[in-house]
């Protein structure tokens, strides 16, 4: 049983249920829908780059592109969920409660680290780092395509470009934002510091007098 289905189990007021059942069912939609669009997209890239493998003079690799961006991402993705269920039935098979003493905690998590999928996981690394290669392939692609001559049905065309160029732009956004942030935090940590600073002395001050 998960935390969310005891925590179901251990409601003891019905406002505590709703709050649980309302947990569980977003969780469970949001799996749902990023576990379709993680394997709907890499089927439309794989869909897109053969049904027009030969209609992209512009770009002749867009449509290559596509297909292994799609048949990587697909890899990663099925090899990483079964990873995740593999994990959940470790841990379930090994499970932790507050009960146990230090020394059979750490053979607990001993025993499921034995039993974890190690080389899924592993080969699901490879995958992600290999589609990272690619993504930068396709970043080369996509800087050749902008003095091209030639003709490329839309889909392929932009279906790559459109891949490759807005992860960029939202990272270029993201830069400055976290930029603010960091700055803002340390502001913020350094007029603490100096408050906590003038309150000791005032303190101290006090003490003395």
């Amino acid at each position: 049983m998960t935390n969310k289905y005891q925590a179901v189990a251990n409601a003891k007021t019905t406002k505590e249920r709703i709050s649980a059942f309302k947990s569980i069912f977003q969780g469970s939609v949001w799996n749902y829908l990023s576990y379709s669009l993680l394997f709907i997209l890499p089927v439309i890239f794989i869909s897109v780059g053969i049904w027009k493998l030969d209609e992209c003079s512009l770009a002749p690799k867009f449509p290559i592109w596509l297909i292994v961006s799609g048949v990587l991402v697909f890899i990663m993705k099925f090899v990483f969920l079964i990873a995740e269920k593999k994990k959940a039935l470790v841990n379930s098979e090994f499970p932790l409660t507050e009960n146990e003493s230090e020394e059979e905690r750490t053979n607990i998590k001993l025993q499921r680290k034995n039993h974890y999928p190690s080389g899924l996981i592993l080969i699901g690394l490879g995958c992600r780092l290999a589609h990272l290669f690619w993504f930068f392939v396709g970043v080369y692609f996509v800087i050749r395509s902008f003095g091209a001559t030639g003709t490329c049905h839309w889909a392929p065309y932009y279906l790559t470009t459109i891949t490759i160029i807005f992860p960029i732009i939202i990272l270029i956004l993201l830069c400055p934002c976290c930029c603010v942030v960091c700055c803002a935090y340390s502001l913020i940590k350094s007029d603490e510091a100096a408050e906590g600073g003038e309150g000791k002395e005032e303190q101290e001050a006090t003490s003395n007098a």
